[in-house]
């Protein structure tokens, strides 16, 4: 297990290597200016919509990097319990591998003493030959049966010894890899950084570029309506001139005006029905936490990654699950997505990096990605992986 875990990472890692090179490769290519302002504007506007799609791709790889991390956290927790119990159980080897020894030098001892003060022929002492000998083929059983018993319990010993040097070694390993995975993330994030500064004087290129095309198109259309009024006023003079004036026709005071928009406000989040009040719990909490950043590696109350999301949604409906997408997956009852249900975990991904909560309707409430916020989507989506029912 240890193993496939590891190799994911390594490919998530190689990916997201090249994924750093690619970006900041990408972002010391500007495209040069035209002299027209239009379409100079086209040239920003598409540099600036290929630079949103590379910082989307490459949360989604953070994404994937964040819960590589959490599972490699999980694994080593699970190598240092195994050391731990191994640990114990060495221990408890050798003290009755010690114990053993202790009551085999003894009988060895009162058999040295019992033949030292017996005389020069001890075996006398016994009512007949018959006991003598089953007393001393009594003692070479034990004999052999303590050999025995030491050496099972040597072997014991180095098997353990044995185990618990492959969780240390596991242990270092899955250290190593989490290691890699944060180094990784963070050149990553160091590039993902580097295009939103980027994508930024992008968006105020555009704007300065908006306001000087507004700006002549403005003067422009003052130009046109100052010669329309000079116009009116000459065609005016000339009428004046040739004959009376024609009653003039105008509109009334009370001439309607359509109504200015008005900027609808943000909808409530949605009513859910959940099949019980464990999964309701969750949903509601899962909702009430609408509009809070996504943060790397964070579960609560005031950022999230997904899996920090659904952990402590149903945490607050008394379900403990492990803060790893994949390992959350592996946890739970899967069902098939006809059979979801408000409160189920949807995910996606291969290897799995994405989950959230289902609420109904085709939707779920999750937390995306780094600069985006826990929110509700469609659930359809090519990646989809699988669903699961927590308790």
């Amino acid at each position: 297990m240890l193993l496939a875990s590891r190799s994911s990472a390594f490919r998530i890692r190689a990916v997201a290597t090249l994924a750093v090179a690619i970006t900041i490769g990408g972002v010391a290519s500007t495209p040069p200016a035209s002299a027209d302002p239009d379409d100079d504007l086209t040239s920003k506007r598409a540099q600036a919509a290929r630079l949103e799609a590379e910082i989307a791709r490459n949360g989604i790889r953070i994404s994937q990097l964040d819960e590589a991390y959490n599972q490699a956290r999980i694994e080593i927790e699970r190598a240092q319990a195994g050391i731990a119990r191994t640990q114990q159980e060495l221990d408890a080897a050798i003290a009755r591998a010690d114990e053993l020894a202790a009551q085999v030098a003894g009988r060895a001892v009162r058999l040295y003493i019992g033949a030292g003060t017996g005389g020069a022929l001890p075996t006398l002492d016994v009512d007949d030959v018959t006991d003598l000998g089953s007393r001393a083929k009594y003692a070479a059983a034990a004999a052999d049966h303590d050999e025995q018993l030491l050496d099972a319990l040597a072997a014991a010993q180095e098997d353990l010894e044995a185990a618990r040097a492959d969780f240390e070694r596991s242990r270092r390993d899955a250290e190593a890899e989490r290691a890699k995975l944060e180094e990784t993330r963070d050149e990553l994030a160091a590039a993902q950084a580097e295009q939103e500064e980027l994508l930024a004087q992008v968006e105020g290129e555009i704007a300065r570029l908006v306001a000087e095309i507004e700006a002549q198109r403005r003067a422009e259309e003052e130009a046109r309506v100052r010669a329309e009024f000079e116009r009116r006023a000459r065609d005016e003079q000339r009428r004046r001139a040739t004959s009376a004036a024609a009653p003039s026709r105008s509109t009334g005071p009370g001439a309607s005006r359509p109504p200015a928009p008005t900027q609808e406000p943000a909808p409530p989040p949605p009513a859910v029905s959940a099949p019980n009040p464990n999964a309701q719990r969750a949903v509601d909490v899962a909702l009430a936490q609408l509009g809070k950043p996504y943060r790397y590696a964070a579960s609560g109350p005031d950022s999230f990654d997904c899996s920090g999301l659904t952990m402590y949604a149903w945490a607050a409906a008394g379900v403990q699950l492990p803060h790893s997408s994949r390992a959350q997956y592996a946890s739970l009852p899967k069902v098939s997505q006809d059979q979801l249900a408000p409160g189920d975990l949807v995910f996606y991904g291969s290897p799995i990096h994405h989950v959230g909560m289902y609420i109904g309707g085709g939707q779920y409430v999750h937390a995306p990605q780094t600069g985006d916020v826990v929110k509700i989507s469609s659930i359809y989506r090519s990646d989809w992986a699988g669903a699961a029912r927590p308790g």
